[in-house]
């Protein structure tokens, strides 16, 4: 909700200051999951080289995205500002609050783009298979468009 690109570049800065931050994607538009009545979402990667534990990260980006705004609503409903830990190298951690690798992230063409253009070799960690095989597998959702470099 609200200037979506500008809603990334703080959560993206805010992010950097608990984090060295080693990469981002280039800004993707797509089509909302689920809830599909409301505007088109703006969607980012990013990778970092820190080694914090995930459940630190986790409270770090809840605490980002309440800081930039984000109200509870309802679940995938419009927000201000979203952040979904991916992936944390070759871990797979199942607790309450937090599955890694994310447990839909194979399915979505809006993670798996942007992950594919700044780590083309990552492989996911439970299912084995290849970055490039996971897009392969969800090409046809198509509408996913590329808005450059996040400025």
């Amino acid at each position: 909700m609200g200037d979506r690109k500008n809603n990334l570049f703080h959560g993206i800065n805010h992010l950097n200051t608990h984090l060295n931050i080693s990469s981002i994607s280039s800004v993707y538009e797509t089509s909302p999951q689920g809830y599909t009545e409301q505007s088109n979402f703006y969607n980012l990667v990013c990778t970092s080289t820190d080694n914090m534990e995930p459940e630190e990260l986790l409270t770090i980006c809840k605490d980002i995205e309440t800081h930039c705004g984000r109200e509870v609503r309802f679940q995938n409903g419009p927000r201000e500002l979203d952040i979904d830990i991916i992936s944390y190298g070759e871990k797979v951690l199942e607790l309450n609050n937090l599955t890694i690798p994310h447990p839909r992230m194979h399915l979505r063409l809006f993670v798996l783009i942007p992950l594919f253009e700044i780590a083309p070799e990552w492989m996911h960690p439970k299912l084995k298979l290849s970055i490039k095989e996971l897009v392969n597998m969800n090409v046809n959702q198509g509408g996913i468009i590329s808005l450059g470099a996040l400025k």
